[in-house]
């Protein structure tokens, strides 16, 4: 069944090969059949047809099963990558057992609502996150070089790769440190690289770009951003909601990121009985309340009329400033698309007939690429594959310890942001936005401003990820940003909360 499924995704193995076996993951036999103990790495995704705690209970079994093998466990020589499915699990995972390198897709919901108003974010976290694009690389310092150095300077070292932070002599990770901290003989420079052929040592005398002397001619500057859209009081609707999708998550997300007395409306099959119960038993789970936000209203409508344009049209649809759909793959990820593109279109519809003036920006999620390309072909630009993006992250985990340090930041609650940011808000007062400039300049009014990493800028509205010439000049900046920053939104109080210098533990 397992092979059939997979030939009917038309999945290209390459050089890969698949072989298929039944049996209980919790039973040492089956482990052993399927060689357990001699694997280089396990992966242990989350069991979508179970809710998360159930998924979880299941994935703690298996791992205490591995660990209780000989005097080291299974895999002997190797490590387990896992998918937890719930936050506050992780470190109980962890502390089950040390062999385990644990993700958790939690942190997807705030992606999301960060995506409807940061327009281009998923297109980031798809060219980040996976294969295809840029990857996350290590090398020891000394080899590389740049002992002593201070992490500010560091950028300016490496022409065609982006320092994203440190693995300390203890194997702490440390993403996007403080600006003065000097790297240490006994670290590991992390960095995002197009190929580790692309990590070299360096063997310049002087940077490829002078920051000191750039400085030294300019004024102090501090971020400031101008147009903060946290703490902003907001009406959202999220559709099909259920309780093992990311409903939960985004209003969790919207609690934090908006501000009070902001609205919540939901649309779904569920009866509002069943739907109240989820909500309590969410912050139940999460042992907090929702504080910003309420939910006061509740469209309730058959599983089979979802997409029907006169309940459709019973929604405020020009109220709302926010406005999630989510993927209803109760009955397969085909029919879970087809509904969605239908949800879409019929909004799109009742929306040009009563206000043609507003920007229908939906954040959808989807589960196939025919529901991407056909979604783009009518200008939607939020989209987000929630199991693609969590699967690529437990598969480049599988592929490299590395990865894990960083994507585990980048996913956690308490971890870095990924934000796009106008260059504006990076310059001294008084001070012009260059009419051209490179990406090196830009990466240094971000680090004289604020403890932020520049990864990208935006051209003519695509986003370039790691610009491989960073000295060549770019008349054409739309926005520059994209930036690891530990500023995290937490509070809708004048400023944004300054959250921990990020420590996984490798």
């Amino acid at each position: 069944e397992v092979e059939d499924e997979i030939a009917s995704l038309n999945t290209d193995l390459g050089d890969l090969k698949l072989v298929v076996r039944s049996g209980k993951a919790c039973d040492k036999t089956d482990l052993w059949k399927v060689g357990a103990d001699s694997a280089t790495r396990i992966v242990i995704p989350e069991n979508p047809s179970v809710s998360w705690d159930e998924s979880d209970a299941a994935t703690m079994g298996i791992l205490l099963t591995l660990k209780s093998q000989g005097k080291a466990g299974w895999p002997n020589n190797g490590y387990v990558a896992v998918q937890c499915c719930l936050g506050r699990n992780v470190n109980y995972m962890q502390e089950l057992y040390d062999k385990t390198f644990i993700l958790s897709g939690e942190r997807l919901g705030r992606i999301m609502v960060q995506s409807v108003q940061d327009q281009g974010l998923c297109s980031v976290f798809n060219q980040i996150i996976g294969f295809s694009g840029d990857e996350f690389y290590i090398a020891p310092a000394e080899e590389l070089g740049v002992v002593g150095k201070s992490f500010e300077e560091l950028p300016f070292w490496f022409p065609i790769t982006v320092p994203l932070g440190v693995i300390n002599g203890d194997g702490n990770y440390q993403v996007n440190p403080e600006k003065s901290y000097r790297v240490q003989a006994e670290d590991a420079v992390i960095l995002l690289a197009d190929d580790d052929d692309a990590v070299q040592p360096v063997d310049a005398v002087e940077p490829f770009f002078d920051y000191h002397i750039w400085s030294s001619q300019r004024s102090a500057a501090s971020f400031q951003e101008a147009n903060p859209n946290d703490g902003e009081t907001v009406k959202a609707l999220i559709c099909n909601f259920n309780d093992r999708n990311f409903g939960c998550a985004i209003l969790f997300a919207l609690d934090e990121m908006a501000g009070p007395g902001s609205e919540v409306e939901i649309f779904c099959s569920l009866d509002e009985q069943e739907l109240q119960e989820i909500l309590l038993n969410a912050q139940r789970r999460q042992e907090r309340n929702f504080e910003n936000i309420k939910v006061t209203k509740v469209h309730v409508t058959p599983a089979k009329a979802t997409t029907s344009m006169y309940r459709l049209k019973e929604l405020p649809l020009d109220s709302f400033d926010q406005i999630f759909i989510l993927a209803d793959a109760s009955q397969g990820v085909d029919r879970a698309d087809e509904q969605t593109v239908a949800m879409v279109l019929q909004m799109q519809s009742i929306l040009k007939d009563r206000d043609p003036e507003k920007d229908f920006q939906p954040m959808v999620e989807i589960c196939t690429n025919t529901a991407q390309e056909q979604l783009s072909e009518i200008g939607i630009q939020n989209m987000i594959n929630t199991t693609l993006l969590v699967s690529k992250a437990l598969a480049m985990v599988a592929i490299s310890s590395t990865n894990h340090g960083v994507l585990s930041d980048l996913l956690s609650t308490d971890g870095n942001n990924l934000d796009i940011m106008d260059l504006q808000d990076y310059l001294a007062v008084g001070e012009e936005l260059p009419k051209v400039l490179t990406f090196a300049e830009a990466t240094a009014i971000v680090a004289r401003a604020a403890q932020q990493v520049l990864i990208g800028w935006s051209l003519d509205g695509d986003f370039e990820v790691n610009p491989k010439n960073k000295l060549s000049l770019n008349g054409q900046l739309h926005r520059a940003g994209l930036f690891l920053s530990v500023r995290k939104h937490r509070s809708f109080i004048q400023a944004t909360m300054v959250c921990r210098r990020s420590s996984c533990r490798h």
